[in-house]
């Protein structure tokens, strides 16, 4: 049946692969269901930057936009992250982040 997404195979199975490795970082770091969006995010873009047998060891974006990707920005999922508080925001013994 034309536009059914449910009877296409790959489809189906990328999206299951994604969600067992949500699901394994959630409970890795301890996380609360509700960053599932957040893991699913971060998993697409991974994924989109890892090498893939059916493009002869070249990435997925690689091979979209002709450039190399960089991952040298990559942080482990679950890490400590501060945000920084703005000087009018605060006074001056409170935390910067």
């Amino acid at each position: 049946m034309p536009q059914t997404l449910q009877q296409n195979g790959v489809l189906e199975r990328k999206n299951r692969t994604i969600m067992n490795i949500v699901r394994c970082m959630l409970k890795e770091k301890n996380c609360p269901k509700e960053f599932w969006g957040d893991a699913v995010v971060c998993v697409v873009y991974m994924l989109n930057r890892f090498t893939t047998k059916k493009l002869h060891k070249i990435t997925l974006e690689e091979a979209w936009s002709m450039k190399k990707p960089r991952v040298d920005y990559l942080r482990i999922f679950g890490s400590v992250a501060y945000a920084k508080i703005q000087e009018e925001r605060r006074t001056k013994f409170e935390d910067k982040s």
